[in-house]
């Protein structure tokens, strides 16, 4: 009954959301259609389909479709050069299976079987998770960046100054990761490459929803024109407008973010202080593991919907 009412549930709000937040949901659309990875870039945009002459020449467009179908291996091992984690996709695998083998063998050792299984599942990923951790950190200082360098960049082309010039100003007056992010842009650019195809690859490799508006509003003015110095100042504001508002949504769901952590975390601390004074009876929790692996999907189920409920777009 509780997962039929929760896939119920999931599945009427992913039914009922493009009919509740239809701006969302087409912003949402044109960013996917624009930004996406998996399919070949044609010769028109889907983003402006009225509008002919949005179109790469033949050899940029190629240029995209080679980029997109690079393999998932490589874009992660991109993404690990990136954020400074000096090792490979396969380097991180074997030290994840490395470590959670030798934690399982010495917890087994010493506790048994299914101590040793729960703390090699725990140990191998925490890898992932500092991976994971470490990407998340990267994408936050990109993002806390971004208003700065945008102001930034309208008051060089406010005051007369080239795009290029206004690229620089940013490598020159910001730390990494923007500097770094943005000094390949230039450097590409600077190499003869044409700057649509530069700027996506920003967009992509920064995977921050701020820079591929940035990278869309660049796009939309080196082909029809406009104020672009305008157009800047204008998404610092709304960035900073976005931080703000995450940062109430932050303050005012941190009680059901800890809620979470603790129901999460305190049945293994009760059971682990229960294992030391009691051993008997802790081990008595095993010889029921239909009861042990519904209450872990239970557990599972439940930390996902409070994060369904703290965490949402905004």
């Amino acid at each position: 009954m509780f997962v039929t009412v929760v896939v119920g549930v999931f599945a009427g709000y992913e039914l009922l959301m493009p009919y509740l937040y239809p701006d969302q949901q087409r912003i949402r659309n044109r960013l996917e259609n624009e930004f996406v990875e998996d399919t070949p870039v044609s010769g028109t945009n889907d983003l402006f389909t009225s509008i002919p002459s949005f179109q790469l020449p033949t050899n940029e467009v190629g240029s995209a479709a080679e980029a997109a179908r690079i393999s998932p291996t490589a874009q992660f091992a991109s993404v690990l050069k990136q954020v400074g984690i000096p090792v490979s996709p396969l380097q991180l695998a074997l030290i994840s299976l490395g470590l959670g083998l030798a934690t399982a063998f010495t917890v087994q050792w010493f506790l048994g079987f299914w101590f040793g299984a729960l703390a090699g599942l725990a140990a191998a990923s925490l890898p992932i998770a500092f991976v994971h951790r470490r990407i998340v950190s990267w994408r936050e200082k990109l993002l806390r960046q971004l208003p700065a360098a945008f102001d930034l960049m309208g008051r060089v082309l406010r005051a007369g100054g080239s795009i290029s010039q206004a690229l620089y100003a940013v490598i020159d007056g910001f730390e990494s990761p923007l500097k770094d992010e943005i000094n390949r842009c230039h450097k590409h650019m600077e190499l003869g490459l044409s700057p649509e195809i530069t700027y996506q690859e920003l967009a992509h490799r920064s995977g921050v929803m701020e820079m591929r508006l940035f990278v869309m509003a660049m796009t939309i003015q080196r082909q029809t024109g406009g104020n672009l110095s305008e157009i800047l100042e204008r998404l610092a504001s709304m960035v900073r407008a976005r931080l703000r508002l995450r940062q109430q949504v932050l303050t005012l769901t941190a009680e059901g973010r800890m809620q979470g952590l603790v129901l999460t975390v305190l049945p293994f601390f009760i059971f682990g202080i229960m294992f030391f004074i009691n051993p008997s009876y802790a081990r008595e929790l095993f010889q029921h593991l239909n009861l042990v692996f519904g209450t872990i999907v239970a557990m599972a189920v439940g930390s996902y919907w409070i994060r369904c409920i703290v965490h949402f777009d905004y």
